[in-house]
């Protein structure tokens, strides 16, 4: 499965982003900074920067 989790560096994010690799899911993992220091690297896990506030970046076209 493919997920997109946004706030994954916050305490619970960090705890659903280790349970769905564990778990063998594909992850992009938003961050306001895109900061791949926060996460531990993980051939499943894509860092991107993204805030969630920007209606446009988190749903375009819309």
């Amino acid at each position: 499965m493919k997920i997109l989790l946004i706030g994954a560096t916050g305490m619970i994010g960090s705890r659903i982003t280790a349970e769905t690799l564990s778990r063998g899911h594909e992850i992009t993992a938003a961050t306001r900074s895109g900061s791949p220091d926060a996460l531990p690297e993980h051939p499943e896990l894509t860092i991107i920067a993204l805030d969630a506030t920007e209606a446009e970046k988190v749903h375009p076209g819309r």
